[in-house]
């Protein structure tokens, strides 16, 4: 259960940092970050 808690609140923070930062970074960072989601969530 408290994982479960900390996996959610660990997710929203994630999700809180990619958006502010591609909020302060918009046009830049966007391919590295782009690039990054195909690392992390394909493991090919």
């Amino acid at each position: 259960m408290l994982q479960k808690i900390y996996f959610h609140l660990r997710n929203l923070y994630y999700n809180w940092l990619v958006f502010s930062h591609e909020f302060s970074f918009h046009h830049k960072q966007y391919s590295h970050r782009k690039f990054l989601y195909r690392l992390i969530y394909t493991n090919d």
